[in-house]
């Protein structure tokens, strides 16, 4: 780690790492610890919950990279005597931001407040509640798959792309609904989330691959697709006539090696092969077959955004569920020691990928040098 050490913020930078790596210290600590497991599991949610709430929900706007963005927008739109004349339900076609965002921005300064810090905040407020109930239905490890996520820039996607953040909360209930074969709840729930981000209607694919048995025949149709769609996207949007949105314009006309998408497809498919390895080592039965649909597809759609980087936006609501797939596979490894060697190669391999990407491209989703927002 000492090339790390050279850099201009140093300590800055060391401040974020740190923070990050208190939530492995915590799981750690608690895991060794005596109480019960519910105990164990309620004070990991309870210590994820202040330190995720407090570093994002309190963050200037020039943390992570879409704040300034939301909150100029919703700015903006709070100091309109017009557009404040109107009703929560107001929706102005020609705005960039999707009809239920504009809803979900409409109550926040009808009904909470017209301080444009007020999205920032209750969406972090959101993002936080949701993940953290989200993996504590798989696993009591919280502070374990938080710090992954976290490592992997998952967690901090969510708290800078609003929208797609909040989309991904939902989506979450969703697929709890599907799993209990309530598909009119799922469908509802798809529906409210792609109204939020338009790119949520990629959900829907789990309509498909539930159906689908999980086998090699199947995933080698997947893969192969996937891999024609990667070379010939742009004539997949010219087929659905979508050349003029602005993503196939940016997607076009790309110069630059897409770095972020390379790293991305590479670790997603090794995580995809670890998992695949201890499943074959203890010979498992599938319990969770949409989970491994999920993290193919997520491997997938990383892969395609190398030629077309936009494709991200699709990765991201599959990459929570990589990590809960291999949290769940290692936990039913028996040998304690065998366990605890996968998760400290998970957790070096993710750590090593944060640190590398804070010190030398921290403009992907600026972290340091942090700041408290000024509500002053």
């Amino acid at each position: 780690w000492i090339f790390v050490l050279k850099g201009k913020y140093t300590k800055i930078m060391w401040s974020v790492v740190f923070y990050v790596i208190s939530f492995w210290w915590v799981h750690v600590c608690v895991r060794n610890s005596n109480f019960s497991p519910r105990v164990k599991m309620g004070f990991e949610a309870i210590y994820c919950f202040f330190a995720l709430f407090i570093f994002f929900c309190f963050r200037d706007i020039t943390i992570l990279n879409d704040t300034h963005a939301y909150f100029e927008w919703f700015d903006d739109l709070s100091h309109s005597a017009e557009h404040m004349s109107h009703g929560i339900w107001h929706v102005n076609a020609l705005d960039r931001f999707e009809p239920g965002f504009q809803i979900y921005a409409n109550m926040i300064m009808h009904f909470i407040t017209r301080n444009a810090y007020g999205i920032i905040f209750i969406s972090g407020l959101i993002v936080t509640i949701a993940n953290i109930l989200f993996i504590r239905k798989f696993t009591n490890g919280i502070c374990l798959v938080v710090f992954l996520m976290l490592c992997a820039g998952v967690l901090e996607s969510e708290y800078s792309g609003m929208r797609q953040g909040i989309a991904i909360c939902v989506l979450y209930y969703a697929y709890f609904q599907l799993l209990k074969h309530r598909l009119f709840i799922f469908i509802l729930c798809g529906i409210i989330a792609t109204t939020l981000h338009s790119s949520a209607i990629v959900f829907f694919l789990l309509l498909i691959l539930q159906k689908v048995e999980l086998n090699r025949k199947f995933i080698s149709i997947t893969f192969i697709g996937g891999i024609i769609i990667a070379f010939f996207i742009d004539k997949v949007f010219e087929m659905l006539g979508l050349t003029d949105l602005v993503y196939y314009e940016q997607g076009m006309t790309r110069d630059s090696v897409a770095w972020a998408a390379i790293i991305n497809t590479v670790i997603s498919a090794i995580v995809l092969w670890f998992c695949y390895y201890i499943q074959r080592k203890y010979s498992f039965k599938v319990k969770e077959p949409l989970l491994w649909w999920m993290t193919i597809l997520n491997v997938i759609f990383n892969m395609t955004s190398i030629t077309f980087p936009i494709m991200t936006r699709f990765s991201l609501y599959f990459y929570p569920f990589i990590f809960i797939l291999c949290i769940l596979l290692i936990n039913r490894v028996p040998s304690g020691k065998t366990r605890l060697k996968y998760i400290n190669l998970i957790i070096i391999g993710f750590l090593l990928r944060f640190i590398v990407i804070l010190e030398y491209k921290n403009d992907w989703n600026v972290m340091y040098p942090y700041l408290f927002y000024n509500f002053n």
